[in-house]
């Protein structure tokens, strides 16, 4: 459950228009959201009738692994922030095993009073 909630609330996602997104360092992930479906892409360019780009699982070095998404196609597309996300992640983390501490000295009366 610690898990899915590191995922869910930490990702680091954050929706931008597509015309803000040039240019896009190579490391850098993009969703993009189209045919209702989401490819995460690195290596990200973006031209007046495509945005082309390399999955994200993929090396920057790979020549043949280029995704190329005609503009019309595209729904929206979301930046991952991935030092945002690490942060957001450990303050969960963190939280949730203070919360759970104090809620444990509570019921154990650990106030030695």
């Amino acid at each position: 459950m610690l898990v899915l909630c590191c995922i869910g609330c930490g990702a680091g996602w954050s929706r931008r228009p597509l015309n803000s997104l040039d240019p896009v360092p190579a490391r850098q992930q993009v969703q993009v959201w189209h045919r209702g479906r989401a490819d995460i892409l690195h290596a990200v360019r973006i031209d007046s009738t495509t945005v082309t780009g390399i999955p994200f699982h993929k090396s920057l070095a790979c020549d043949t692994c280029y995704v190329v998404i005609p503009r019309a196609q595209i729904d929206s597309v979301r930046v991952g922030d991935l030092v945002d996300g690490f942060w957001r992640s450990t303050a969960l983390v963190v939280g949730g095993f203070f919360f759970a501490g104090f809620v444990y000295c509570l019921k154990r009366d650990c106030g030695g009073t």
